[in-house]
């Protein structure tokens, strides 16, 4: 028998208005406590920008199982990099490759 774990599917895509309850949800597992409204207007404002994007991992029956926030840091030190503003994948399926899968679309 495997110890291995199993796998899940997942899409990973642009977070969309919809995403907001189920963000905000995944952000209180992370320990910021965060409503759904406050969640889609901050998604709203990060939407305007084009220096910042939040991805989430969709599973197969539409739950969504973690996202990642991304921003450009700019300094006169340095070249503009992206930097991670927020990584969270639902506890219950943790260590599953999700957040591998949530960093390599950063990564793109």
């Amino acid at each position: 028998m495997s110890t291995r774990p199993m796998k899940f599917a997942c899409e990973i895509r642009p977070a969309q208005p919809e995403d907001s309850a189920q963000i905000a949800k995944l952000a209180t597992q992370l320990g910021y406590p965060s409503n759904p409204n406050e969640t889609a207007r901050r998604l709203e404002e990060l939407q305007r920008s084009s220096e910042s994007g939040i991805f989430i991992a969709r599973l197969a029956g539409g739950e969504i199982a973690g996202w990642i926030g991304l921003f450009v840091f700019r300094s006169i030190a340095d070249e503009p990099r992206v930097e991670i503003s927020g990584l969270v994948v639902d506890e219950r399926v943790r260590s599953q490759g999700i957040g591998e899968k949530l960093l390599d679309r950063a990564e793109q």
